[in-house]
C-alpha cells in the first residue's frame, strides 16, 4: 500500500469517539487491493446507506450516509434494532423492493459493512432476496473475531483478539456496551500497532472512548499501550476503573481474581498482545460454544483479514 493510502486510512481513524469509520478494499482479480474509505456520522442513527451512483471499481468513491440522508441512498438500511447479543436486524431498501436482514454476527458495525456488501452483490446481479438471505446467513469462518461465547460459570467474552486498529477497537466497544447493558462490563484492551506519529493520541482516544461509554473495568495490557489507561483516566466523572498491567500473564491474573458471575468481557489488541488472554477465557468455558459463530462460510470480522478475487472486506 503506498503511503498516501495510509496516511489516509489513519487520518480517517482519528474520529472514533463520533465516527464509523468503513474501510473497503476492491480487489481486481490481480491480487491488488486498492482501498477506499468512507465516514459515517453516527453509527447509532438508525437508519444508514449508501450511495453509488456510478459503477463500482476499484478507487471508487462509495457515500455512507447517516439517518438524515439515508432515505436517497441507492441501499440503505432502516429500522435497524440489535439483540441482547449484539446482533443487527434490519429492512434493506433499494429501488425495487425492501427484504428483511437478520444477522447473526455481533456489532452494529456490521450493519455498513454488510450493506456495502449488499450493494456490491446487487451491482453484479444478484436479485435482493437472495442478497437478504446470504446476508442473514453470515457466520465467523475463524476464531478471535468478534466472537461471542458464554462460559458455564456465567460470563460472556467477546474475543476480537485477533487484531486491532482505533476504529475497529470503537467498534467492538460499542458491541461491548451494546451486550452488557445491565451487566459490568470490562474491557481487556492491548496495544494498538501500526499507527505512526498517531500512536499515543489513537491510544487515549480508545480509552476516552471506553470511559465514556460507561465500560466499569479497564485493563490495559502492556507497556506500549498505558496511554489507553491515561486516555480513560482523562474523562470526568468516569464511574468506572482503568489499570494497566505490564503483560498478559498479570491480566489473566486479574480476570481470574474479579471475573463473577454475569460480567461481559471483551479482549482485544494487535495480533497476538491479547491472545493469551483471550485463551485463557475460553480455557475457563467449562464446554460453552461460540454463539452463533459456528461454521459456514461468509463470516464478517476485525480488521487486518484477506479477501480473494471479487469480494469486498470492510472494516
Amino acid at each position: 500500500m503506498q503511503t498516501s493510502d495510509r496516511a489516509r486510512r489513519r487520518k480517517s481513524e482519528r474520529k472514533i469517539a463520533d465516527a464509523c469509520i468503513l474501510r473497503v478494499g476492491l480487489n481486481d482479480g490481480m491480487g491488488n487491493i486498492r482501498w477506499v474509505t468512507a465516514d459515517l456520522a453516527d453509527c447509532s442513527e438508525n437508519g444508514i446507506g449508501i450511495s453509488l451512483r456510478a459503477p463500482l471499481k476499484p478507487g471508487s468513491t462509495i457515500t455512507v450516509r447517516g439517518k438524515l440522508g439515508a432515505h436517497d441512498a441507492d441501499v440503505r438500511a432502516e429500522d435497524v434494532t440489535l439483540d441482547d447479543r449484539g446482533r443487527a436486524s434490519y429492512t434493506l431498501v433499494t429501488g425495487d423492493g425492501r427484504a428483511p436482514v437478520r444477522l447473526a454476527i455481533t456489532g452494529a458495525h456490521q450493519v455498513s459493512n454488510t450493506v456495502i456488501a449488499a450493494a456490491v452483490a446487487l451491482i453484479a446481479g444478484m436479485p435482493l432476496a437472495d442478497v437478504a438471505s446470504a446476508l442473514s446467513d453470515l457466520r465467523l469462518v475463524s476464531t478471535r473475531r468478534m466472537d461471542v461465547f458464554d462460559r458455564a460459570d456465567g460470563v460472556t467474552v467477546i474475543d476480537d483478539s485477533y487484531n486491532a486498529n482505533p476504529a475497529s477497537t470503537a467498534a467492538a466497544l460499542h458491541a461491548l456496551v451494546a451486550i452488557g447493558a445491565g451487566r459490568r462490563r470490562i474491557a481487556v484492551l492491548g496495544y494498538l500497532a501500526e499507527l505512526g506519529a498517531h500512536e499515543r493520541a489513537g491510544h487515549e482516544e480508545v480509552g476516552a472512548l471506553a470511559a465514556t461509554l460507561g465500560v466499569d473495568r479497564l485493563i490495559v495490557v502492556g507497556e506500549p499501550a498505558e496511554p489507553i489507561h491515561q486516555g480513560a483516566q482523562s474523562v470526568s466523572g468516569w464511574r468506572g476503573t482503568s489499570v494497566a498491567v505490564p503483560d498478559q500473564d498479570r491480566a489473566i491474573e486479574l480476570l481470574r481474581t474479579e471475573v463473577r458471575a454475569g460480567d461481559v468481557v471483551l479482549v482485544k489488541g494487535s495480533r497476538y498482545r491479547t491472545w493469551e488472554v483471550a485463551d485463557a477465557l475460553r480455557a475457563g468455558a467449562g464446554g460453552a460454544g461460540s454463539a452463533g459463530s459456528s461454521s459456514p462460510a461468509g463470516g464478517a470480522g476485525s480488521a487486518g483479514s484477506s479477501s480473494p478475487a471479487g469480494t469486498v472486506v470492510a472494516s
